[in-house]
């Protein structure tokens, strides 16, 4: 999809939300999608993807704290 594309449903979107055709959650909600897939469309990862690698990044800084939390220098 092109760039005017994603413009005109962005556009869409925030008119329904403003005339009161959705309401804020689920203008958020699509928004979210929708930005989403532009986000992958153009960098080539897909949202699930880059949140997995960052839970996996985050558990192995969360084992090395722990393994360092648990030495002590000085005895």
């Amino acid at each position: 999809m092109n760039d005017s594309n994603y413009s005109v449903i962005l556009r869409n979107l925030s008119s329904d939300y403003y005339y009161g055709h959705i309401d804020f959650n689920e203008y958020r909600i699509q928004r979210k999608i929708i930005l989403d897939k532009i986000d992958e469309e153009l960098n080539g990862v897909s949202i699930v993807d880059s949140q997995l690698g960052e839970n996996d990044d985050n558990e192995d800084f969360l084992k090395t704290v722990s393994y360092f939390q648990n030495t002590d220098i000085n005895t």
